[in-house]
């Protein structure tokens, strides 16, 4: 303990991360079998991965329709230790505990000790974040690798380190092969290096360059695999089915890959390439034909992104489960962000440009509380910035109080 850590700061964070440990444990313990859903399509590719030593889909064929992270993560589990859902999850419980202790000795060197309590203390009691850890789904994983991406990014920044560019980028490729939704995330980094104003142009190009060249060279290996495999290098080749599903959506029914019709109907009887891209000419072509009904889409798409609750909570099979973290640590975010120095800073620019990138993955698709999950991740920083702020004003006002 430094000089300049207050007394109280090591016992609470151990509070806080047994908390939080606390909290994923349980969720992890509470993980519901028979799985179903997206978290049975992962448990099966797993089981083909530990018996095979390939990420294959359930018809042999290898794997093309998922990207490839989750999979193998699920897959390396089962091939060390059996095949055991509920380990999957207590390790992804332990991950995201330990990502509650980065957040707080990340921010501790760079603001203080109050506001790296404040933030992970926040982080450590999302609702998402603990159903996430809880459940058979890329999300815990993928929100690990976004704060890692993060963090690197702004020590690259901070340092003029270009080996922290280097694996910024290799992470960002690992993200977007666990979450293909991510595919912006490269972009938002960029942003938050361009902001560095303590380094000249040059320097930032620099750094820039070798985060988006670590970034191409992490995703070439599954690119050259699919081109082997498919005769076109795809990161997967479910995006025309997702597109297709986000615009042709009958009203009434539940948001996700879910639009069943002719049109999908054909798709079906083509391979994974021609029904691809099939999907994905139908869905331009559909909002070309009626774009009216394309634009009436987009305030339900926008009130599903930032409604306070989960309509489509990660693997529990329940609806409509209220989280009422996210619009709290949203608006204490906006508040911090009137800031300017904080919002043009790096780590601000990660935020808002991170949440840009978010609203234009849900334009072109949907609200998906599934997408929103990581990012809610980096609020966590604004909103502590925000509870430090209105603390030390209450503070300031009662010693005014007391002297008068």
């Amino acid at each position: 303990m430094t000089a300049l850590t207050p007394r109280w700061a090591p016992w609470g964070v151990v509070a806080v991360v047994m908390v939080a440990l606390v909290l994923r444990l349980s969720a992890a313990a509470s993980l519901p079998l028979p799985l179903a859903g997206d978290a049975s399509g992962y448990d099966g590719f797993g089981a083909l991965f530990a018996e095979h030593g390939r990420l294959l889909d359930v018809d042999g064929s290898p794997l093309t329709y998922r990207p490839p992270g989750y999979p193998f993560f699920v897959g390396v589990v089962y091939s060390v230790f059996g095949h055991k859902p509920h380990l999957v999850v207590v390790l992804q419980a332990l991950l995201d505990t330990a990502l509650v202790a980065f957040i707080y000795f990340f921010l501790q060197s760079r603001y203080s000790s109050r506001v790296a309590l404040l933030a992970a203390a926040a982080y450590a009691v999302s609702p998402a974040a603990i159903f996430s850890a809880g459940s058979l789904l890329s999300e815990s994983v993928g929100t690990f690798m976004l704060l890692l991406c993060a963090a690197l990014t702004l020590r690259a920044g901070e340092s003029d380190r270009a080996g922290s560019a280097a694996f910024a980028g290799l992470l960002a490729a690992a993200l977007t092969l666990t979450r293909s939704v991510m595919l912006f995330f490269p972009g938002v980094l960029v942003a938050s290096i361009l902001a560095v104003t303590a380094l000249s142009p040059g320097r930032r190009m620099r750094l820039v360059g070798v985060l988006c060249l670590s970034y191409v060279a992490g995703l070439t290996p599954w690119l050259f695999r699919n081109a082997a495999v498919l005769g076109k290098p795809m990161l997967s080749t479910n995006a025309g089915d997702t597109l297709y599903s986000s615009w042709v959506h009958p009203p009434g029914h539940l948001w996700g890959n879910n639009t069943r019709d002719e049109v999908t109907a054909q798709a079906q009887h083509m391979g994974a390439v021609e029904s691809d891209s099939f999907l994905f000419k139908k869905a331009l072509e559909h909002l070309r034909r009626s774009p009216g009904v394309a634009v009436g889409l987009m305030p339900e798409k926008f009130a599903l992104l930032v409604a306070p609750f989960d309509w489509e909570i990660v693997g529990r099979g329940r609806q409509r489960s209220w989280n009422l973290h996210w619009p709290l640590m949203a608006l204490l975010a906006a508040w911090a962000l009137r800031d300017r120095r904080l919002r043009m800073s790096p780590a601000g620019v990660l935020v808002w440009v991170g949440f840009g990138s978010l609203l234009l993955t849900s334009t072109m698709f949907y609200g998906s509380p599934r997408f929103r999950v990581p990012f809610e991740a980096l609020l966590v920083l604004p909103a502590a910035v925000a509870l430090d702020g209105l603390w030390s004003r209450r503070a300031s006002r009662v010693a005014m109080e007391s002297r008068s």
